[in-house]
Formats: structure tokens, C-alpha cells, sequence
């Protein structure tokens, strides 16, 4: 039996047959033939296909052929495209030499294998302009069509914003707001969809041949049922994320929104990207379960009863029990310097720009809870990072390396003042030491993975529990 099969059926193929030769290798009497079969497995691998079989001819009744895989072929747009250019390049100078001598058949000859060759080259490139090019055009279309109209209903609101009452004026400035923070969004996204591209194109699928004697390996190579797709699982640029990586959980941020080929473009921490499939992320980054440490923690205690050390109480945005003690938290708005914003994130980034910049209002009222569409604290951590601060043309006031530990802790105590419920959960980690520790916190305002850093977020919450306890 043969047939053309879907990728999934032949990477099942390719794996019976590498298990197939691991039992084969083992030597193992039961493992070197079949059943009944007098002859040795024999098992080929070729540069575009393997095979294995009993060790007989094709046309045997009991015994042949097994399994044939064939490889797909791909074409790598740079390298193929590069190779057929140095053929082209390549050979005599015939039109030359037919001056002094009869070359004619041979000048025919090469113009019908340069015909050939550029007419590759053409397949080629269309092929790719239809992956990377074509299937893109309406989105761009889409972007700049709407640009156009957001950026003609900006000019407007600033033009004729004078001519209303202040009342209208606030209408105005938070629809002002909104498109802009629309415009950066799209344009990040048309961005990364433009950049996106994939330089591998299938030209040639491939190809499992089984024998019909053969019911045992026909019954080990089944095609997989594709994986249901999860409804409601969406991945943002900037999302936190675990997946395995060769055995190991590895944690990462999604860099671009854009799925390609229901795959995500990932970033570990270390900086190294890799395109990870939709279905094999996790939301989040991943905590190995403490309760080793905890059973060992007991049976010391039982041993030798030492007295207690001072506790340690980790938290970062994604913890599954102490995300309540981060900037991240959402809870109930509070006001700061006269605006309210939903978390300690946004009006912390609230207070970066310069006060003399020409959108300093516009900006502050992006990160707070006065637009329609307020921003998520991974948004607002967005929105006031050095990317937005140069494409916005914002201007950082000067004095903001020396003013951001004091502007934390007087949002944060505004902050709490506002959720009295986490003063109490506060007060109640007693003497603990509150580390900030987690995925891409920067070792400012927590610790790397060594626990070295300054934790100056930490410090803060453990001064106003202190303040907390006292009042």
C-alpha cells in the first residue's frame, strides 16, 4: 500500500523506523527478522529517503519491502535563489568564441538551460512573494487605511479642541488619548507582521510506502489526530510564558503578537529567540512545585530543633499565591497626585514624563482609569518603556533616577490605603523578607536568580508594614 501522507503520518514513519533500528541494534534474536522469515532486517538510509525491510526481494509473497519514507524537499529562498545565480554566472563566454569558431549548437544548448534556470528562478520568486508578500497585503492595506482616518480625527480634535467648553474638552483629550494608543498598537503589530518572514518553501511532499503483508508495522504507524486548537487562548507581545525546551521548562515573553504558522516568536531571558508552537505554551512562568522543600524543611526541625531563620516570601506578577504583593496587582483604582489609576504600575509609569512636555496630560490620562479603554499594567510597563518614549517623541524628566524610589513608596502606600484588605495580608507576613524575584525582573528593584540584587521594591513593602503595624 502507498500514498501520499500529511506531516504528522510521516514524522510517526520516520519514527518507527529509527525504533525499529534501535531493537535491531540490541541484537536480540526477536529483534533481527521476523517471524518466520529467514533472513536478517535490512535497514538504508539514503540522502532523501530510508527503508527498511526483511532482507528478500520486492516481489517476495511472505517477505520484502516493509516501509519506504521518502523526504520532502525544500527550497531556502536566499541559498536556492543565490545558487541558480552563480550558474547563470558561471560557464564561457560562447557569443565570443562563435566569432572565430562554430559553436551554435552549443550556444543553443546553454541559452535553453539559462531559459530553464530563470524560469526556476521566477517559480521561486512568486512562490515566496505569495508566502510573504501577497498573504500580507490586506493587512497592510487594512493598517493604512486606518491609519489614515485616525490620524485625519487627531488633527481634527487638535484643531477644534480650543473652540469647546472644558467639560467637552475632557470627552476630546480621552478620545485623543485612545486613537493614539490604538495608532502605537497597530503600527507594532503591522511591524512585526511585515518582518516576519519564512524563508522555507515545500516543493515536494513527503512520501510513506508500506506493504500490504505487513499488519504488525501498519498497526504501529497511525496517523495522529491533529490537536484541537483551546478556545480563548490568545498570546499578546509581552506575555509571559513556559514551554519545554529539549526536556528542560524554559520561560520566556512572546516578542511578537503575530502567530506564524501556529507558531509564536519567544525570548528567554537570556535573549535567544525561538519559535515555539502555539499549542506547547503555557501562560505564565513556570514554578516547580515546593512541597520537596517544604516535607525536608519538617524533617529538619524533627531532627535537630535549631531555632527558625528569617523566612523568605518570593513574589513577582505570576506567582501563583504571592502576585498580591506585586505592582501588577489589580485591585480597587486609587488616586495619585489627583488621577486615579487601576494599578501601582500604571501610575508609577504615570509620573515619568517631563512636566514642560506638550503631552504630558495626554500621557497620564493613557495610563489611567479615565479612558474607556484602560491600559493592562503589562501595557502601561509597555507604554512608559524607552520604545514608546522615542516613537511618542516623550520627553523623560531629568530628575528621574533620583525621584523613583520615593514616587514607588508613596504610590504604594496610596495604593494600600486604598485595599485595606492587603494592609492586613501585609502586616500578616510578619518578619518575612520580601523579595521581588521572577522572569525579567531586573535586579533594581528585586534579584536575579543568584538572589543578588538590590529588592528595592521589597524594601519598600517591608517599610510601610512596618508603618502599617504602628498605626
Amino acid at each position: 500500500m502507498s500514498g501520499q501522507s500529511d506531516v504528522d503520518y510521516y514524522l510517526e514513519s520516520i519514527s518507527v523506523f529509527y525504533d525499529e533500528k534501535l531493537k535491531f541494534l540490541s541484537t536480540k534474536d526477536n529483534f533481527l527478522r521476523c517471524k518466520g522469515c529467514p533472513t536478517n532486517k535490512e535497514f538504508k538510509e539514503e540522502y532523501d529517503r530510508v527503508s527498511l525491510s526483511c532482507g528478500g526481494k520486492d516481489g517476495d509473497k511472505d517477505c520484502g519491502m516493509k516501509i519506504v519514507i521518502n523526504f520532502p524537499k525544500y527550497v531556502h529562498y536566499e541559498k536556492d535563489m543565490d545558487l541558480l545565480k552563480n550558474e547563470l554566472e558561471a560557464g564561457l563566454n560562447l557569443e565570443k568564441i562563435n566569432e572565430f569558431m562554430d559553436v551554435s549548437e552549443s550556444i543553443e544548448k546553454d541559452t535553453r538551460k539559462r531559459k530553464k534556470i530563470e524560469e526556476e528562478m521566477k517559480k521561486i520568486t512568486d512562490n515566496f512573494y505569495k508566502i510573504n508578500v501577497q498573504n500580507k497585503k490586506k493587512d497592510i492595506e487594512n493598517f493604512y487605511r486606518s491609519r489614515v482616518e485616525k490620524t485625519k480625527r487627531c488633527r481634527e480634535i487638535l484643531k477644534d479642541i480650543n473652540n469647546f467648553g472644558e467639560s467637552e474638552k475632557v470627552l476630546l483629550r480621552k478620545e485623543y488619548v485612545s486613537l493614539v494608543k490604538r495608532l502605537n498598537e497597530e503600527y507594532i503589530d503591522i511591524k512585526n507582521l511585515i518582518e516576519t518572514f519564512q524563508p522555507y518553501h515545500m516543493v515536494k511532499k513527503p512520501k510513506v510506502t508500506l506493504m500490504n503483508k505487513v499488519e504488525s508495522e501498519k498497526k504501529k504507524i497511525k496517523k495522529k489526530k491533529k490537536p484541537q486548537e483551546i478556545d480563548g487562548i490568545k498570546f499578546t507581545q509581552g506575555d509571559i510564558v513556559n514551554w519545554v525546551n529539549k526536556g528542560v521548562v524554559t520561560s520566556g515573553f512572546i516578542k511578537s503578537s503575530t502567530e506564524v504558522k501556529g507558531m509564536y516568536k519567544i525570548v528567554d531571558e537570556n535573549g535567544k529567540t525561538f519559535y515555539v508552537p502555539k499549542d506547547q505554551i503555557r501562560k505564565g512562568e513556570f514554578e516547580p512545585e515546593p512541597q520537596m522543600e517544604e516535607v525536608q524543611e519538617v524533617q529538619e526541625v524533627q531532627e535537630s530543633p535549631k531555632p527558625e531563620k528569617q523566612g523568605k516570601l518570593y513574589y513577582y506578577s505570576n506567582s501563583k499565591e504571592n502576585k498580591w504583593l506585586s505592582t501588577f496587582n489589580l485591585a480597587n483604582p486609587f488616586k495619585y497626585n489627583g488621577i486615579e489609576y487601576p494599578t501601582v504600575e500604571n501610575a508609577f509609569h504615570s509620573q515619568k514624563v517631563a512636566d514642560n512636555d506638550p503631552m504630558v496630560e495626554e500621557y497620564r490620562m493613557a495610563l489611567s482609569t479615565i479612558v474607556a479603554d484602560v491600559l493592562t499594567p503589562n501595557d502601561a510597563k509597555k507604554f512608559g518603556g524607552k520604545t514608546s518614549f522615542k516613537e511618542n517623541k516623550f520627553t523623560l524628566r531629568s530628575d528621574w533616577n533620583s525621584v523613583r524610589l520615593k514616587i514607588m513608596e508613596e504610590i504604594s502606600r496610596e495604593y494600600y490605603q486604598s485595599n485595606r484588605e492587603f494592609i492586613d495580608k501585609l502586616i500578616n507576613t510578619e518578619e518575612k523578607l520580601l523579595i521581588h524575584k521572577g522572569f525579567r525582573i531586573d535586579d533594581y528593584w528585586g534579584v536575579k536568580k543568584d538572589d543578588k540584587g538590590e529588592n528595592n521594591h521589597g524594601k519598600i513593602l517591608m517599610k510601610l508594614r512596618e508603618e502599617f503595624k504602628n498605626d
